[in-house]
């Protein structure tokens, strides 16, 4: 299917050059070779500049493990009351300095299963190549969501140079440079959401089940997918990714205990309802509740308490959009549905972190693929509001007043509606029919 999928993505005289060729395979492979050198140079190059970077974000992870390590777990859901970024606790503060952890330390969110799974990788090396580690595996799960998205979804960028294209402009945005900078692990999961999809097209049901509840075993929103699949009709993915998860459950309990299991429960319940007015929160939410007066909260990550009609509405929208693209989708199979169920998810959840909207990537790729002028211009727009200049950096905050507050919030919405609308004619290339010659009477 790849291989016919590249060659039709060719040029028509290529393709009939190469249809003569008694070896059209061998050119697929040199093709796929290719693509295969041009994420290692991304992977490598990623890894080189950004490993001196902070990598804050992935500290909770580590101090996490270490908790287990050093059996002070009934602390690993610590946390400030007033601020979400920092943790004011003696216990973290103390384990910090035994692992010999200078950096910044986050709360912890995550699942306890997380935690505890990284011990054998904690005890082994300090948090410096924990970090090269991750951010490698980072750079890795981008370039398998831009493979699997080229071979499922948009062949064209199965060529080796628009690929190259791809990454490098990928290089300018904020969602990937802020992803880096952190060391954010969000790219890994959002990688088996799309081997979820795609095993679930390949209607291998047990393992896309599998892959989607390992990942909302970490993250939690990858699991409203299962409303996707609901709707389009595939029932069996549901049922194993069920089945899955009560194992994960079981698991959880078994390695860590029941009552660390309901400090996450806790953890997830109160961190459902805090809002937050930091310019990195990229949701409805916050957009749907800011006013001028929260504009000296947009540094300080103060956690508000987010209104229940806000709330609702959010979480009524996501699943109504998640329904709508699951009925669709038994029509477009296209990838454009699956795609737009994954930024819909992000974009109503009550916290959407900048470095989560590396799904427009994907996303951009396929709507490019259909080709037509609309579609390019829109995607050129997506890419602007996403490079470090137009959106919200907060690495650089005397160029504010230059930015856009919720410009990936604004890039999300707009690319929901170019996946949707890139079917149409309005969006679609016109077809490059050949001319029939003049019939003499």
């Amino acid at each position: 299917m790849p291989d016919r999928l590249l060659l039709r993505s060719l040029p028509r005289r290529n393709r009939l050059v190469l249809s003569m060729s008694p070896e059209p395979k061998v050119y697929v492979m040199r093709q796929k070779y290719k693509r295969y050198i041009v994420y290692g140079i991304f992977i490598i190059f990623g890894t080189i500049f950004y490993r001196h970077s902070s990598g804050d974000d992935l500290s909770s992870s580590y101090i996490a493990c270490k908790l287990f390590e050093y059996k002070e777990v009934s602390h690993l859901y610590d946390y400030d009351p007033v601020l979400f970024h920092i943790i004011k606790s003696d216990i973290w503060e103390k384990t910090a300095r035994t692992a010999h952890f200078l950096g910044t330390m986050h709360p912890y969110v995550q699942t306890p299963l997380w935690g505890y799974s990284l011990q054998p990788i904690c005890a082994s090396i300090n948090f410096f190549w924990f970090k090269i580690l991750f951010l490698f595996l980072s750079l890795f799960s981008i370039s398998i969501m831009m493979e699997i998205t080229a071979l499922l979804w948009a062949p064209k960028f199965l060529s080796p140079r628009l690929m190259l294209c791809a990454l490098g402009c990928m290089l300018f945005t904020e969602p990937l440079i802020y992803a880096l900078k952190l060391v954010q692990t969000h790219s890994i999961f959002m990688a088996l959401s799309l081997l979820a999809f795609s095993y679930n097209q390949k209607r291998r049901d047990f393992y896309a089940g599998g892959l989607l509840s390992y990942a909302a075993s970490v993250k939690i929103t990858p699991a409203f997918i299962i409303i996707y699949w609901f709707f389009r009709g595939k029932l069996k993915s549901v049922f194993w990714f069920f089945v899955w998860s009560i194992f994960i459950i079981i698991l959880t309990i078994l390695c860590v205990g029941m009552n660390i299991f309901f400090d996450f429960i806790n953890s997830m319940s109160r961190v459902s309802h805090v809002l937050l007015h930091a310019i990195n929160n990229q949701s409805f939410s916050a957009w749907a509740s800011y006013s001028t007066e929260y504009n000296k909260e947009l540094l300080n990550w103060k956690i508000f308490e987010i209104n229940s009609d806000i709330k609702i509405l959010s979480t009524v929208l996501m699943v109504v959009f998640l329904s709508f693209l699951g009925y669709m989708g038994r029509v477009w199979k296209d990838g454009t549905t699956e795609l737009a169920s994954l930024i819909s998810i992000t974009v109503f959840s009550p916290i959407a972190w900048s470095h989560y909207y590396i799904i427009l990537f994907p996303a951009i790729l396929v709507i490019l693929n259909k080709g037509g002028f609309v579609n390019y211009t829109i995607c050129f727009i997506v890419f602007i509001s996403n490079t470090c200049v137009v959106s919200i950096n907060y690495w650089h905050p005397i160029i504010h007043k230059h930015t856009i507050l919720y410009s990936e919030l604004y890039s999300a919405i707009l690319t929901i509606i170019a996946l949707i609308g890139c079917r149409f004619p309005l969006f679609r290339a016109p077809l490059n029919l050949p001319r029939l010659p003049l019939m003499k009477r």
